[in-house]
């Protein structure tokens, strides 16, 4: 990047290549997904990266149109992952599913150490998104330390600004005995303040209820709105059903 006028800055016409409505997502930006471990974090995530991958909608934020994405993850080996995805994932139309891409890195592939090799296959592959689940898996930094992550997002922007692409990024919980009950869950984020400062929008997950029924928690810098989600997992589908509870108040009051 380099500097421009501030008369630059007003006269030029900025397009904003939007990939999800309610400024959740637009090329260039970064997501980060939280939540303790096991927790169905890994889900979530898979049912969002098939909504990026057709086209659809994303607890009723509406993608765009179907988007390329190199989804690296390093917890499920490949049998596994293909009885996740299986029957959903298999009712998209073969020439959707073969434009993008699944990296199973078994723990191997290190964002910083490896950042040629992840640079090559982003040239091949040309995503609109990168998928990094989870971002323990993918450095050996000490999380709490400010300096060594912010040399690790880094990296990342690099790999955003030289391939125009958006990162969404899994992350854990602290510890069950390391968070406070009065924390929100934003504030049970592991790590260094650093990640959230990096990211532009944060989605949070509550652990599982006795109900079923969990909160989701949305913190976006490019819009104003207050996000709230209510999500319960259906077993017969095997996916998260969500309402949003500000219409339901909002139904409730007129």
């Amino acid at each position: 990047p380099k500097p421009l006028s501030f008369l630059s800055l007003l006269k030029t016409d900025w397009p904003e290549d939007i990939f999800i409505d309610g400024g959740v997502l637009s090329r260039g930006d970064s997501i980060l997904i939280g939540a303790e471990s096991k927790a169905g974090k890994s889900t979530l995530l898979t049912n969002f990266t098939r909504e990026l991958i057709e086209g659809g909608s994303f607890l009723g934020f509406k993608v765009s149109r179907p988007l390329k994405v190199l989804y690296m993850q390093a917890e499920l080996r490949e049998p596994s992952l293909k009885q996740r995805l299986l029957n959903k994932y298999g009712l998209i139309p073969e020439l959707v599913l073969s434009s993008s891409y699944v990296w199973n890195t078994r723990g191997l592939i290190l964002i910083e150490k490896d950042e040629v090799e992840i640079a090559s296959q982003l040239n091949l592959i040309k995503p609109d998104v990168l998928i990094i689940d989870p971002l323990a898996n993918f450095h050996t930094n000490e999380e709490n330390n400010a300096t060594e992550m912010a040399k690790f997002f880094r990296v990342l922007d690099r790999l955003k600004f030289d391939f125009s692409l958006s990162i969404i990024i899994a992350h854990h919980f602290r510890k069950a005995g390391q968070a406070k009950s009065t924390e929100s869950l934003m504030e049970k984020i592991r790590g260094s303040s650093v990640l959230r400062g990096w990211v532009d929008t944060t989605i949070v997950m509550e652990s599982r209820t006795k109900t079923g029924y969990r909160r989701l928690e949305f913190d976006t810098r490019n819009s104003d709105k207050t996000i709230k989600r209510i999500i319960k997992y259906n077993e017969s589908t095997k996916e998260f059903d969500w309402h949003d509870p500000t219409i339901e108040v909002h139904k409730m009051l007129c």
